[in-house]
């Protein structure tokens, strides 16, 4: 909890930073993106999809944004439209939506295949009270597996930190 908590204030705090230091240039000023801070930029004039990726380094006119483990992207710093910095996500929204997915599609699947491929049990439930059964115990089976690949995947917040005040590059 205190390690989200942390990132949060931080985010933010560099949320305020690059607000204040963008209102004073055009361009946006490199000793704004901290090392290792997960950013989105958008760059109309080089890529219609913005480019994400944690910040390697910073040049005079240009971000350097790691993509893979050796491999870079160069941005010039004239070209940023916008600046976005990531939250983590909330991992209990995260936990509670991979229950709900894994608890349903445990429940469809556990229940279709007792409906098509019956099985010949001496003491289990007989008819649809089996597919009931077969479908309770899928949901449950797929709640379980359901919750801790909802809390790690969890989705990044993404907050709005610096717009450009003219569209193009910034000569």
């Amino acid at each position: 909890m205190l390690p989200i908590l942390l990132r949060r204030l931080l985010t933010s705090a560099t949320a305020l930073l690059l607000g204040a230091a963008a209102s004073a240039d055009a361009q946006v000023p490199p000793q704004i993106f901290p090392h290792g801070a997960r950013v989105r930029v958008a760059t109309p004039e080089l890529s219609p999809h913005p480019t994400t990726g944690p910040v390697s380094r910073v040049a005079a006119d240009t971000l350097f944004l790691q993509r893979l483990r050796y491999t870079f992207t160069a941005v010039p710093l004239e070209h940023i439209q916008t600046v976005e910095v990531a939250s983590p996500g909330r991992m209990g929204r995260g936990a509670l939506r991979g229950a709900t997915t894994g608890a349903l599609l445990g429940a469809l699947t556990f229940g279709v295949h007792e409906a098509v491929s019956p099985s010949n049990c001496d003491y289990c439930p007989q008819g649809p009270s089996r597919i009931a059964f077969d479908a309770a115990i899928g949901a449950m089976l797929g709640t379980l597996v359901g919750v801790p690949l909802g809390a790690l995947v969890g989705k990044d917040e993404w907050s709005l930190v610096w717009v450009a005040s003219t569209p193009g590059p910034q000569r």
